[in-house]
């Protein structure tokens, strides 16, 4: 195990294209956590006192792990937080003020596993972590920008847990009817069963949100593009009026007999694939 101590300087970052929410106040690792060790100290618990961050890379078989732990000075005593959760697979780390607090906030950008079990469809994303009541919690995620089928469906399954419904409906529109969007990822087999399900997964999440909107019309017609009697079947109950509980109830007792033509699982995509469906995900972020 090798340990790497992040040098951190704080610094002066302005000008009119600097992000609002962001402000850097030390350097940026342009890798991920090597064998060198350097020592450097910076506050990330704002008491206005550098603390040491550290950050220590651990590797299995396949896979390396950066976990970072900080060393802060605690009414004239040493001690070290290191929350489990803190740790990322082939992560860089980052030091900004992602909350605006002029408190650096420690961020966290890997999430890839090198096991062929993890399967093709993996994504990169940044994990924030801030100072809080005496610890360090998750302040947020964000996933890398893709241009794969799959993907786009999380960027609107994620918009639909926020309640952003026109978010939601924009990626599941994508998801259905943009053929720019790739169905697999570079190097990997043509799925079109995958393709499909892609394809009528996004139209029943568009029935859901069309119901919550009030749109009749663009609910009958996105009804019309599921040929799936699994997906139907709830879409239907939503077109009805049935509680979404009734109907993601019955998407997933149907999902279940569906076997080798349902390709949203992580049984075909890998055990480290970002979204699959199962059923309860049609419900999300409703009512």
């Amino acid at each position: 195990m090798n340990a790497l101590f992040l040098f951190l300087v704080p610094f002066a970052c302005g000008g009119p294209d600097a992000p609002p929410a962001e402000r850097p106040i030390g350097i940026e690792l342009a890798q991920a956590v090597t064998d060198v060790d350097q020592v450097g100290r910076v506050d990330v618990t704002g008491d206005g006192r550098p603390d040491r961050v550290l950050a220590t890379e651990d590797c299995g078989a396949h896979t390396c792990f950066t976990r970072v732990t900080v060393q802060t000075d605690d009414g004239g005593e040493s001690r070290t937080v290191a929350p489990e959760e803190m740790r990322e697979s082939y992560a860089e780390v980052r030091l900004v003020d992602r909350t605006g607090d002029g408190v650096a906030d420690i961020v966290l950008r890997g999430g890839l596993v090198g096991s062929a079990g993890a399967g093709p469809y993996q994504r990169v994303r940044e994990t924030t972590w801030i100072w809080s009541e005496g610890g360090f919690e998750q302040a947020g995620v964000v996933w890398d920008p893709s241009d794969l089928r799959l993907h786009r469906l999380q960027d609107g399954l994620l918009a639909l847990a926020d309640g952003e419904l026109g978010r939601a409906a924009a990626a599941f529109a994508e998801v259905a009817t943009d053929e720019s969007l790739a169905d697999t990822p570079e190097g990997a087999d043509p799925d079109p069963v995958l393709r499909d399900n892609l394809a009528e997964a996004a139209a029943l999440f568009l029935v859901r949100v069309a119901i919550d909107r009030g749109d009749r019309s663009a609910a009958v017609e996105w009804r019309g593009r599921i040929v799936e009697p699994a997906l139907t079947a709830p879409a239907d109950l939503l077109s009805a009026g049935e509680p979404c509980a009734a109907a993601a109830a019955e998407l997933a007792s149907r999902l279940d007999a569906l076997g080798d033509r349902w390709h949203l699982d992580d049984a075909f995509l890998g055990y480290n694939t970002p979204v699959e469906i199962e059923g309860p995900e049609l419900c999300w972020g409703s009512r």
